[in-house]
């Protein structure tokens, strides 16, 4: 196990035990000084893994600094299987649909914003084979150029969705 240490109001700090973990994330004082250990990742004996956050994990801490960390950490928790993210910042939810042998159909996004997006990234693992389309209501589908399980698909409208598909 990995216990939280000590308590100063709702900052948690991580304290090591002879369980072998990965440090994600320390904290430092306004001053530089180390303030211990904010997040870690762990394995278990049976292969399950665990993430673990101390600082205000539940409230709003909005940068981007938090979301990276919650990406690897998500993926390393899924053993390297997030089937698709954004890794720009951006408010946008990204719902992938994955089909029961873990091939990857399609990954809607859509912008939870009332601006436009900039022009995002996709990042995506075992897509399906075919066409990639990037298919938009009212907007027309649009072929896309593949790299490296890496896209870019235009900016999508505030609150509005668009949805990288692979096609036969």
């Amino acid at each position: 196990t990995i216990p939280i240490g000590f308590s100063v109001g709702s900052v948690y700090r991580l304290v090591l035990t002879d369980h072998p973990v990965t440090e994600v994330a320390r904290y430092h004082s306004h001053d530089g000084r180390d303030m211990g250990l904010s997040a870690a990742v762990t394995e278990n004996a049976l292969g399950g893994r665990l993430a673990v956050i101390g600082y205000h994990m539940w409230e709003n801490q909005v940068n981007v600094g938090r979301r990276t960390e919650l990406l690897k950490m998500a993926d390393y928790v899924s053993h390297g299987s997030l089937p698709a993210f954004i890794p720009t910042v951006c408010q946008a939810v990204v719902v992938p649909r994955v089909e029961k042998d873990g091939t990857l159909r399609s990954v809607t996004i859509f912008n939870a914003s009332i601006d436009w997006t900039d022009s995002l990234e996709v990042c995506f693992r075992n897509p399906a084979k075919g066409v990639p389309l990037l298919l938009r209501p009212c907007e027309g589908d649009m072929r896309l150029a593949v790299a490296d399980g890496r896209v870019h698909i235009p900016s999508i409208a505030p609150w509005g969705c668009a949805t990288l598909a692979w096609v036969k």
